[in-house]
């Protein structure tokens, strides 16, 4: 039988035995938002309430035809370890305030794995669940992550740029396409001592870094609160030659404006252990825009991002490798 409740439907299965094997269940893809005719399935609730879901072979019937979202049919109800993986990737580069059914990208990947949005979005939000900054602002998923999304969450934090680099190569086996061919390169960025394929897998990981830092910080500066992208930049705390472990971690990055960028990653600004921004001697308290820029926000913290919370360790790393702590004559403060 089906039941309404809470704005979702359930289809909730009451068979004998003998009816059918206990091993058949229906999928949580079967699981959508309700209303009539919004499910692009061109069915409302009241014609799935009809009796003729007790017999066996009508609720297979039904089964597979609310499976089918635009065209793909999907007969399986669990997550293979590729899906999820792509999920999880997607995941790090959407906004949280973004995962719904409607969003665009979610829409893409439900194409591309043959599964409903509503189940993609379902499964982003069940990632959440696992993220520490997510939990700890409040907010929670859907608390029912599995022990896959689990050993998923745990293989891109211990090897970031695998991971993305195997979703790459993932998306481009689903879409018939060839991963280097995706990436027009000028000849100018193939430099001495590196080879095309490598070049790729850099621009990979880079845009990859740049929306789920970007995303992270919900598309503003930290420090100032700018919001025109184009003036962005996802800042490595520690920089990329220097952690090949954490290049691609979001939480070894910061959303900055140029110039605040530009300065990070010459040591002439960092933060200190309560990401307040601290200055170095080396910039002149006499020239009117130094202090406007900068002396002027000494002190002021930063705001921190709705998940991927940089890691403290990296910004230490950060104060006592890249800052310089000591003015123009050499003189420590």
């Amino acid at each position: 039988m089906f039941k309404v409740s809470g704005g979702k439907f359930h289809a909730l299965e009451k068979m004998e035995q003998k009816q059918r094997p206990t091993s058949m269940k229906i999928s949580t893809d079967f699981i959508c938002d309700a209303g009539v005719n919004k499910f692009g399935w061109g069915m409302g609730v009241d014609e799935l309430k009809q009796g003729a879901f007790k017999q066996h072979d009508k609720l297979l019937t039904i089964t597979k035809a609310v499976h089918m979202n635009n065209g793909a049919s999907m007969s399986r109800n669990d997550w293979t370890p590729n899906e999820v993986k792509l999920a999880f990737h997607l995941y790090c580069q959407l906004p949280y305030g973004r995962l719904h059914r409607n969003n665009p990208a979610i829409i893409e990947l439900a194409q591309l794995i043959g599964r409903t949005p509503s189940a993609v979005a379902m499964k982003l939000v069940n990632l959440a669940s696992l993220d520490p900054a997510i939990l700890a602002s409040g907010r929670k998923g859907f608390s029912n992550a599995s022990k896959l999304d689990r050993e998923t969450w745990d293989a891109f934090h211990s090897d970031w740029e695998g991971l993305v680099l195997e979703c790459d190569q993932i998306k481009a086996g689903l879409t018939k396409t060839s991963a280097p061919e995706a990436l027009e390169l000028n000849t100018t960025e193939i430099r001495a001592g590196t080879t095309r394929p490598q070049v790729i897998q850099q621009r990979v990981g880079q845009s990859f870094f740049r929306r789920a830092v970007l995303s992270s910080y919900a598309n503003r500066c930290c420090l100032t609160g700018l919001s025109e992208e184009r003036l962005l930049i996802a800042s490595h705390i520690v920089p990329w030659s220097q952690d090949p472990a954490n290049r691609l971690n979001p939480s070894n990055g910061l959303c900055l404006s140029a110039l605040y960028d530009r300065a990070f990653d010459q040591g002439l600004i960092t933060f200190d252990e309560n990401w307040r921004l601290v200055v170095s001697p080396q910039l002149t308290r006499t020239d009117p825009a130094i202090t406007a820029n900068f002396y002027n926000l000494e002190g002021q913290a930063i705001e921190l991002p709705e998940r991927f919370s940089p890691d403290a360790r990296l910004m230490d790393w950060h104060r006592e490798q890249i800052f310089i702590n000591s003015s123009l004559d050499g003189t420590s403060t």
